[in-house]
Order: structure tokens, then C-alpha cells, then sequence
């Protein structure tokens, strides 16, 4: 994951640095880049394709509107926070779809509460279920999915784009990347999206795309709490 922070002021510069590096999880690969003008910002972002961009609304006088726009060039999806004291750029920056407006002296709670927000954006738009086939790799994002059935040693990936068989490298891995995505293990063979659930019945589920898929008996109090969760979500 690549940051930004920009500021005038390298001691701000310096603090923030440290700051973030705190509360970034320890397996979280990050790559900060800091400066302190526009012009040397737009250098780094012509090389760089940023996820996060901290930075004032003004640097040295010079607004930084247009290096937002350069941002979003290079990564449509950057989180733009500005952190910033010019209270009368609020409304301005929410004009542009910035992730967020942060005044400079902002306590470490809510430094860390908005970092997880923006990590958890990263993670959702980089976030890649790969499948090895007979022809070749398949990859899909996870709101792609309706489930991954295992059986036999086999895997099958029921999809928007149709089922495909093949193995995954990390089975326990990819399960638990896409817990995030409100995914769960409603059978023993079945690893559910839970988004893709039309209906509920006994001892069953009825998805989107009109296929039944049964639920645990082995953990059904468990099922039972986790579907009634979901259903009651707004």
C-alpha cells in the first residue's frame, strides 16, 4: 500500500510518518513517500500510484486541488484526507469526494479509527480471489463470487461469469481474506457470500441465482445466528 503525505512543514511531516506507521497492522506491506510542496508531489505521483494521500488543502500557499486530480489519474480509487487547519475549505473538499477532513491536532483515536476506514477501502478494491484451471488462472473479485464448494479435494467456484474448477493456493488464507466480505462457512462444503442469499428456509438457502444450497446440521445454532445477522441487516 502506497501513502502520501504532504505538508510545508517536515516536522508535521515527520510526526504524521510515525504516527501512521503506528497503527498500521505489522503484516500490512506500506510504502510512505513524504514532501513538502505540490510540485515535488506531482513528481512522486507521475511514478507512483498512490491508495492513501494525506495532505493540506494549501502547501505553501499553492492549493493542492490539482494534485488531487493527479492522484485520481494514476489510482481512481485513492483515499484523499486532507488534514488540514483551513476550516473554510471544508465544504470545498466534500465537493470533490474526499475521503475525509481532519484538523491538524486531531487525537490518535480518531487518526487510527480513520486509517482502519481507509485500509479497509485499500483492501476492498485490491482484494483478488485467484483460482488455478485446467486453462489457465482465473481471478474474480469477491462480490463476483456466490460461494467456493470444496469436496473431494476439488474446488469450485460458482460465479457472475459461470462455475470454474481448479485449486487454491491458500485455501485458509483466501477464506479468511474474504470473512471482510461477508462471506461464511454455512456447510462443510460450502463457503457462502452471504450477499448472494435471495431467500432462507429450513435447512437451506435459496441464492440469487436460483441454485439451493444446504446449511449445516453440525453448527445449525451457529448458521441459525449467523443468518438471522444478516437478514436483519439494513
Amino acid at each position: 500500500m502506497n501513502i502520501l503525505i504532504c505538508d510545508e512543514k517536515k516536522e508535521f511531516v515527520n510526526e504524521w510518518k510515525g504516527r501512521i506507521l503506528k497503527f498500521i497492522p505489522n503484516d500490512q506491506y506500506i510504502k510512505i513517500q513524504s514532501c513538502t510542496s505540490v510540485e515535488e508531489a506531482k513528481e512522486m505521483v507521475n511514478d507512483i500510484p498512490f491508495d492513501i494521500a494525506f495532505m493540506d488543502t494549501e502547501v505553501n500557499g499553492e492549493s493542492t486541488l490539482e494534485l488531487v486530480k493527479d492522484l485520481r489519474a494514476q489510482n481512481h480509487h485513492c483515499a484523499i484526507i486532507f488534514v488540514s487547519n483551513h476550516y473554510e475549505h471544508i465544504s470545498q473538499s466534500f465537493e470533490i469526494r474526499a475521503f475525509q477532513f481532519l484538523f491538524k491536532d486531531i487525537d490518535d483515536e480518531i487518526l487510527e479509527s480513520e486509517l482502519e476506514r481507509a485500509t479497509q477501502l485499500y483492501i476492498k478494491h485490491k482484494a483478488r480471489c485467484v483460482l488455478h484451471t485446467m486453462e489457465g488462472i482465473e481471478t474474480f473479485l469477491p462480490d463476483e463470487i456466490y460461494y467456493i464448494e470444496t469436496r473431494n479435494r476439488k474446488t469450485k467456484m460458482m460465479t457472475k461469469r459461470g462455475e470454474f474448477y481448479g485449486e487454491v493456493e491458500n485455501m485458509k488464507k483466501l477464506k479468511n481474506n474474504l470473512l471482510e466480505f461477508g462471506y461464511f462457512q454455512i456447510h462443510q462444503s460450502y463457503f457462502l457470500n452471504l450477499n448472494s442469499i435471495l431467500s432462507v428456509r429450513k435447512g437451506e438457502v435459496q441464492l440469487v441465482n436460483d441454485e439451493i444450497i444446504p446449511t449445516s446440521i453440525l453448527n445449525r445454532k451457529e448458521v441459525k445466528e449467523k443468518l438471522e445477522d444478516f437478514l436483519k441487516r439494513p
